[in-house]
């Protein structure tokens, strides 16, 4: 949603958008740069931290109050969806909250987060996705909050080949991403 603020900022640059669950070869593909999630360790190449990941849990707005009030309690007991590239968010909530595992109730995963926001909407279950990815729809009111974020052991990061450093665009975008974020 912000990306239009760098548009306004530079004109004449285009950020062509990939979304990918699988790793960059730099080498072989023509992306300057990507937007990785993770520990910071991507070898050979320049990882600029750029925000921590901050988990929350996610309903549907369709609840009635009582249903809210009964997921947020209990929310060890809600279908719970996941996103496949961070199977073990539901496990790092329940370590966090100090609930057993075990009463994890795990339902679908998904490979894209928008597909888990989806169903979240359609009431099939909560989902626990990074909180920057939905904080329109939160103070927009087509989804709630269950509960208060917890902070990942993840974090995102610009992350491109060194070779990249001085590329104008790139130069303009990761300013641009450091004075924004």
């Amino acid at each position: 949603p912000r990306l239009k603020d760098f548009y306004t900022a530079h004109p004449g640059m285009t950020v062509h958008l990939h979304s990918r669950i699988e790793a960059i070869d730099f080498d072989t593909s023509e992306i300057d740069a990507a937007i990785c999630v993770g520990g910071g360790d991507w070898p050979g190449l320049s990882a600029l931290p750029l925000h921590t990941e901050e988990l929350v849990v996610i309903a549907s707005a369709q609840l009635s109050l009582a249903e809210r009030n009964e997921a947020e309690q209990h929310i060890a007991g809600q279908l719970l969806l996941n996103v496949s590239s961070n199977a073990q968010a539901w496990a790092e909530w329940f370590s966090h909250h100090g609930l057993a595992h075990r009463s994890m109730r795990i339902g679908p995963s998904f490979e894209m987060t928008s597909h888990l926001i989806q169903a979240v909407r359609a009431n099939i279950g909560v989902g626990l996705v990074p909180r920057i990815l939905v904080e329109d729809e939160l103070l927009n009111g087509e989804l709630l909050q269950l509960g208060t974020p917890i902070t990942s052991r993840r974090s995102y990061y610009l992350v491109y080949p060194p070779r990249n450093e001085t590329l104008p665009s790139l130069k303009a975008f990761r300013d641009w991403l450091m004075h924004t974020l």
